[in-house]
């Protein structure tokens, strides 16, 4: 024992600065592993950091009807739940442009107990500016806005607000401002917002200005709230929210937006991005390890005389591991310090998607929970695999049986030889280590193909869902904003449009419930033709006692197709029906996507007591007929009703799919990684291959093998590497790509399309082939400067 701990540390003293390169390439591999886990532990708390930092609000109240809010204001102070509480007032416009709407929302300077304000850049507005405005960054990006941007904004009249649901038409006929954005704010408000919401900050004075006479008819609109936190988060809001409807009488009415649904919301795009970090891990620490364990093998295969020494001295096989394994302790010190360092300086990088959009101290983190034990386990990692490399290399040469395929010699007998030796080269049936390096640069190429083509499936297909508002729900191409009392007028109208294939009414309410549960509810009443409801499961509503569920709610409710539910609403209705399928939510836009039923009209109405220009709330959808320009219609519907088509007129992915957009990061990186992955397996392994092959080599190129031959067999060598990493990873990544999607679009609740990029693929595959062809270029130059005379000799 005391003869292998000489050896090991004669080894360490002459190849101290080897073990300490080893040490530090295994720092890097566990130090970009643990970032990646650091990463996805910060991009998965990163909404309820950005609540706590900030002080967010757990719920907005807001007043559907004004004359509630001093009954309201007076339950919350007094409410032994809320803990901070502050008055919100938005005013409602168009852009005068574009006519799009907007919603600045404007509150008093922020209290020190909620609602604290990140600038991620620019500032907050003056306390006495009217014209500045700070908005959130989905707001900036998803409105191409930017500090210094302006634009004029013209606003509805008290008067207006009050009947906008009887005249969506109407134009503005208030005050026309001229807004600049002086901020970019970090805002919980983005944590799981939709293409069309819009978040905007106006300063103390703007909120005293809207505020001042709020019974003034023609003065410009305060549709105005109360933000509340409570002791104890989503669970207070629900004690809140119970003892506000005993209190308010049922005619008076108003709304909750929870934080929690926000959060709720973005889980499916956290478990996306959670999944691609754990991938990423993985795959780092499969391929590093890989590479440490081929630096390793090097280092001990370059230690071959001396251990036939040490074997010829008595060593056993277990000792010549031990004083192989031993020297590497320095580098596993390396690697302890290492790994930390290295993923702290990785952890700017993370969060990804829109987890980086709302990340409260974006930057350098250091995660102590993840970087400690990352550390240790990446030394004692090292330790492992060094010691298992050492056990299989040096074991006596007759305990490995080379791999010897029998069909080679009749398949390989007619070629050409520069072709048999380069195929030869590449499969190696004859010579172990080669044959290692040759199958090891295979394995890898092949995991580098798996990955990229099952990157580009996944792209593939995350982009085709977008484009494809019929797979998340949306099977109409426009709405219309319609006066209530128009609506007959207008579907009329547009039925008797030649470029529409489709006209359906949408009536939506949040007043019905199921099963004692608030929920949207949405009853398509077609004109012409018919935007169909999609169906992931079961079948559409066909009678008055049938409803339609979107898988969340199902859930929520532990619901299936072919239960009974009880739908009740404002009317003394009840009505007893039965889930007859699993569906998506139609509405351009609804207020709760992943909370919605669809019944059939009359079913709608008989659950309700109408209340004009408020509930139910209708709008018109219809699809352009086949050859119609959609750029042309539309823009031809917007002169005809003006105000009726607006920016949210189009189909627009929920929110729980715009989130999913937003890490499209994740299989963008893996695109890149893998295919780097391939690229590099396989020149690796045609290097290592032609080096251990310049005996062969030189043996026939004295037999009048030319350069160009030697050239060719290992061209021949690369294009057969990587015409089996093609084989074997192809039909692997397209399986494991559509796998993946299916699983991603089941926690989206979109319709699982796959799509596999054909185009895209044929065009990597001969790029990638061409590339290895390039990369043997270098081993054989490398060769044929060599005589064979010298190459022999030294062997």
């Amino acid at each position: 024992m005391r003869a292998v701990g000489l050896v090991a540390l004669s080894r360490t003293r002459r190849l101290w600065v080897g073990l300490i390169l080893l040490g530090l390439l295994a720092g890097v591999v566990g130090g970009l592993a643990s970032a990646a886990v650091a990463g996805e532990r910060r991009s998965a708390s990163a909404p309820e950091r950005l609540a706590q930092s900030t002080l967010a609000p757990d719920a907005t109240i807001r007043f559907l009807d004004p004359t509630v809010a001093p009954e309201v204001a007076a339950e919350l102070a007094q409410d032994p739940d809320v803990i901070a509480r502050q008055p919100i007032a938005s005013s409602i416009g168009r852009t005068a442009a574009t006519k799009d709407w907007y919603y600045p929302i404007s509150e008093p300077a922020p209290d020190e107990a909620i609602n604290r304000r990140i600038v991620d850049e620019g500032r907050l507005p003056a306390p006495d500016s009217l014209d500045e405005v700070a908005i959130s960054r989905a707001t900036a990006d998803s409105n191409d806005l930017h500090v210094g941007s302006s634009f004029a904004l013209d606003l509805y009249t008290n008067d207006q607000m009050r009947t906008i649901g009887l005249d969506t038409e109407a134009q503005p006929g208030g005050s026309q401002i001229e807004l600049r954005v002086v901020g970019i704010l970090r805002d919980t408000f983005d944590i799981a917002s939709r293409a069309v919401d819009r978040q905007m900050l106006a300063s103390p004075a703007f909120y005293a200005r809207i505020s001042a006479d709020p019974e003034c008819g023609g003065c410009d609109n305060a549709f105005r709230g109360i933000a509340i936190r409570t002791v104890d988060g989503d669970a207070g809001v629900d004690r809140v929210e119970a003892r506000l409807r005993d209190a308010v009488p049922s005619s008076e009415r108003f709304e909750i937006r929870r934080l929690q649904e926000s959060l709720d919301d973005a889980r499916p795009s956290q478990d996306v991005t959670s999944l691609g970090t754990w991938i990423l891990a993985a795959v780092v620490l499969l391929v590093g390890g890989v590479v440490v364990g081929q630096v390793a093998r090097r280092q001990i295969s370059a230690r071959g005389g001396e251990d036939a020494t040490l074997r010829g001295l008595g060593f056993t096989s277990g000792d010549r591991v031990r004083a192989a394994t031993y020297p590497v302790g320095l580098s596993a010190v390396v690697t302890l310090l290492a790994t930390p360092l290295v993923a702290a300086a990785v952890s700017p990088a993370f969060p990804i998607g829109r987890a980086r959009m709302i990340e409260p101290a974006p930057g350098l983190d250091v995660d102590l929970l993840v970087l400690v034990p990352g550390a240790v386990l990446s030394a004692l990692a090292l330790l492992g695999l060094v010691a298992a490399v050492a056990a299989v290399e040096l074991r006596a040469p007759g305990e490995l049986r080379p791999f010897r395929p029998p069909w080679f010699r009749s398949v390989l007998a007619p070629s050409r030889p520069s072709v048999e030796i380069g195929v030869r080269l590449a499969t190696d049936p004859e010579r172990r280590r080669r044959g290692r390096s040759a199958r090891a640069a295979m394995v890898g190429a092949s995991i580098g193909v798996v990955g990229l083509v099952a990157s580009l499936v996944f792209l593939r297909s995350l982009d085709h869902l977008v484009a494809t508002p019929a797979a998340y729900g949306i099977n109409s191409d426009l709405s219309i904003e319609v006066p209530e009392d128009a609506v007959q007028q207008r579907t009329t109208e547009l039925a008797n449009d030649p470029d529409l294939d489709a006209v359906v009414a949408e009536w939506s309410t949040p007043s019905i419930r199921v099963d004692g549960v608030s929920v949207g509810t949405v009853a398509l009443a077609p004109a012409k033709g018919s935007t169909r409801v999609t169906i992931l499961e079961g079948r559409e509503v066909a009678g008055p006692d049938e409803v339609v569920l979107v898988p969340g709610l199902a859930r929520e409710l532990d619901l299936d197709v072919g239960d009974d539910v009880e739908l009740t609403g404002t009317s003394d209705r009840r009505i007893d029906a039965t889930v007859v399928g699993l569906g998506l939510d139609p509405q351009v836009l609804s207020s709760s996507p992943g909370r919605t039923a669809i019944v059939q009209e009359d079913t709608l109405r008989d659950l309700i007591a109408v209340d004009p220009g408020r509930d139910p709330y209708p709008i018109i959808t219809v699809r352009y007929a086949p050859g119609v320009d959609h750029s042309a219609k539309a823009a031809a519907l917007d002169e005809r009703y003006p105000y009726g088509v607006m920016d949210e007129s189009f189909p627009t992915p929920p929110g729980s799919l715009v989130v999913l957009d937003d890490v499209r990061t994740v299989p963008v990186v893996f695109l890149w990684f893998f295919g780097g992955l391939a690229v590099v397996a396989i020149g690796n392994g045609v290097v290592a291959t032609g080096r251990r092959a310049r005996h062969e080599l030189g043996i026939v190129r004295s037999l009048g093998f030319t350069s160009g031959q030697v050239r060719s067999a290992l061209v021949i060598t690369a294009v057969t590497l990587a015409a089996v990493a093609v084989g074997v990873g192809v039909p692997l990544g397209a399986l494991a790509g559509a796998a993946l999607w299916i699983r991603v679009a089941g926690l989206v609740d979109v319709v699982p399309s796959v799509r596999v990029p054909l185009l895209a693929v044929l065009a990597c595959l001969p790029l990638l082939v061409g590339m290895a062809a390039a990369l043997a270029l270098w081993p054989a130059r490398w060769i044929n400067q060599r005589r064979p005379a010298t190459v022999l000799r030294v062997e």
